[in-house]
């Protein structure tokens, strides 16, 4: 596995019809950007992910984990006892959850970005295990320091595009390449949660929809990568379907998501948008989540 990622991008240089659907100028971009990140983050994790990840290799079997992203309906959830909840960006900042993991990427969309990573590397220190990552050729990137001062541990990822060339690798085995991107943090943390293999995993504010977010009500230009995050998360349900076929993957409250995964709603939910109940739809009760 830790080779296939090689071979794979050597076997697309060799063969020449691989620019056929492209100029020669675009094939030799392209071509350029993998060997770049082959060089600068591929190799690299194939060093550092071992030594991150490998730790958490099923560490939640037969629990429940909750994955927490910012779309406005995570303030319809109300927290499951027992479960891990895996959260990403501000979702720290949320008052109705309580985050065991904390992942992010890129540095804060705030006016006060430097405060606000503060708070994020003092949230729950010691309680809440930091995940920050980090691609070196994307000036976004959350800093060193940051990651630093929150004792996080730092991983590497990609953002892909779409299609997703073959070469890019989802594999149950996290260890031995960097984690994928379609445009959302929210997939590096999916891909962890995966890995830690709990009996179920439930998305909560993964709206893929042009419906704001929680640190932001400007709905205009919220989720304009919405069709790569849909379509990353077509790839991680065959990818899911194909290596983790005992996980069941549950969407609490789903907009852009509907009908992808398993679907169930909370009342609070409901209530706001009662023409869903002309719908068959599954309800699951405060009791059910608190």
């Amino acid at each position: 596995m830790r080779i296939k990622f090689v071979q794979n991008l050597i076997d697309r240089i060799r063969n020449k019809d691989s620019f056929r659907e492209t100029s020669a100028r675009e094939g030799v971009n392209k071509l350029r950007k993998e060997l770049l990140e082959l060089k600068y983050i591929h190799l690299p994790a194939l060093k550092a992910h071992e030594q991150v990840f490998c730790k958490y290799k099923n560490i939640y079997k037969g629990k429940e984990v909750v994955l927490v992203a910012s779309g406005p309906t995570v303030k319809e959830y109300n927290m499951l006892n027992g479960a891990v909840h895996i959260g990403v960006n501000h979702t720290f900042t949320l008052s109705n959850v309580i985050l065991d993991y904390l992942f992010i990427h890129d540095s804060l969309n705030n006016s006060s970005s430097s405060e606000m990573h503060s708070k994020a590397n003092d949230y729950r220190r010691g309680l809440c295990k930091k995940m920050y990552g980090y691609h070196p050729m994307n000036i976004c990137s959350i800093a060193e320091q940051d990651a630093m001062d929150a004792d996080a541990e730092r991983y590497y990822f990609v953002d892909n595009e779409i299609p997703t060339s073959e070469y890019v690798l989802l594999s149950a085995d996290i260890t031995s390449r960097p984690l994928n991107c379609w445009a959302s943090i929210v997939f590096p943390a999916m891909e962890f949660a995966l890995y830690t293999h709990p009996k179920k995993i439930y998305l909560v504010g993964c709206d893929c929809a042009k419906n704001g977010h929680i640190y932001a009500s400007n709905k205009k230009d919220f989720c304009s990568d919405r069709d790569k995050i849909i379509y990353g998360w077509k790839q991680i349900k065959k990818f899911a379907n194909k290596k983790y076929p005992d996980i069941e993957i549950v969407s609490i409250n789903p907009v852009g998501l509907k009908s992808l995964f398993k679907d169930v709603y909370t009342e609070n939910y409901i209530h706001k948008h009662p023409e869903l109940l002309k719908e068959d739809i599954e309800i699951i009760t405060k009791e059910n989540l608190c």
